[in-house]
């Protein structure tokens, strides 16, 4: 069955060289359903990946 449904979303873009962290994840933009709770995305400056040094 096919019903007619509308759903809003709400987007979080990260400021120019900014970026969105969640604790776990980082991205530039995060979208979701309105009434997701995104409290938990701060933006933050981009933080560089630890890199393992090559023995």
């Amino acid at each position: 069955m096919i019903t007619n449904t509308t759903e809003y979303f709400v987007e979080i873009i990260a400021g120019e060289g900014m970026e969105l962290f969640n604790g776990q994840e980082k991205t530039n933009r995060v979208t979701a359903p309105i009434g997701t709770d995104l409290s938990g995305w701060i933006e933050r400056e981009p933080v560089p990946t630890e890199s393992t040094p090559e023995a």
